[in-house]
């Protein structure tokens, strides 16, 4: 219920990965990927961060207000390509709202 102040409002996406899905990746990775090459690990769906925190927000029954403040840039949208990772065989098991309701109930 505290006020939550995000740069640029939260408007940049991200690609957010629970632990237990990155540690599944990893060991994918070490059993079955390529020798020395290089594996961008992440669930595949990029995620504005403003989306998560208002997803919070409205699960907890929160009453923080959101205050923007500009950083001076253009918010981007980033996040790495998985397609290597995905070619392996993997598949996320946890969204971000199960990762969120996870968080939450662990209060």
């Amino acid at each position: 219920n505290e006020n939550i102040e995000l740069l640029d409002g939260g408007n940049f996406w991200r690609v957010y990965i629970h632990v237990e899905d990155l540690c599944r990746a990893i060991n994918l990775i070490i059993e079955h990927g390529e020798h020395n090459a290089i594996y961008n690990v992440g669930n595949g769906t990029p995620t504005r961060l403003r989306d998560a925190i208002d997803y919070a927000i409205v699960k907890t029954n929160s009453t923080s207000e959101i205050a923007e403040k500009s950083s001076g840039r253009i918010p981007e949208r980033k996040h790495m390509d998985v397609s290597r990772l995905f070619e392996l065989g993997y598949e996320p098991a946890w969204s971000l709202e199960r990762t969120l309701d996870d968080l939450i109930q662990r209060g």
